[in-house]
């Protein structure tokens, strides 16, 4: 299974998206220019992730767009709580995916997010820019999170990233984050909803 060339990218909750075995990503958003590029070796990545509805996932996936030249390439993935529109602590480390070959990489999981609530869905790869996974991203462009920005259009923020050495996620996310419109193919799929 992998994302669909649009994703239905809206939290459980919007009309007739509630829909167990698929994934979700950022909320509301649309490509206005995709593409895939290298993710940076030690750069920890975060997208914003707001479920509408209590609910249950049962794997974290990323798309790989352009095959890894290293077979040693990795990227950690994991999900972040928010603490006034940052990623503040680990909620979840979930583990390691291989980037050879393209494609869909997920993770089994089992976490619960709280409806309302903003998440950051993290990633950050091992190697560097030259050996890392091409991996799809979008600028969003449309309706966003509500509360990120004190205008409406292109150029709201909804990625944070910053320096970190490879490894374990860090127990809390980095201070002094850039904030970036582009946002990548992370995302969630649904198991149930309480």
């Amino acid at each position: 299974m992998s994302f669909p060339t649009k994703v239905a990218a809206v939290a459980p909750g919007l009309s007739g998206q509630d829909v167990v075995g698929r994934y979700f990503s950022h909320l509301f958003h649309q490509a206005s220019t995709p593409g895939s590029e290298n993710i940076g070796q030690n750069v920890l990545q975060a997208i914003v992730f707001t479920p509408l509805r209590t609910s249950t996932w049962d794997r974290i996936a990323i798309q790989i767009g352009i095959q890894a030249t290293d077979v040693n390439t990795r990227i950690r993935l994991g999900i972040y709580n928010d603490l006034n529109g940052y990623p503040s602590t680990l909620l979840l480390d979930a583990g390691e995916v291989e980037c050879r070959p393209a494609g869909l990489k997920s993770l089994n999981i089992s976490q619960q997010l709280v409806g309302g609530k903003r998440y950051w869905l993290a990633a950050i790869c091992n190697m560097t820019p030259a050996l890392s996974a091409g991996v799809p991203y979008c600028y969003p462009y449309t309706a966003y999170e509500f509360g990120s920005s004190t205008a409406i259009g292109f150029g709201m923020y909804h990625r944070v990233y910053v320096a970190q050495a490879y490894g374990s996620l860090p127990a809390n996310f980095p201070g002094g984050g850039t904030y970036e419109n582009k946002v990548y193919a992370i995302g969630l799929r649904l198991a149930s909803i309480p």
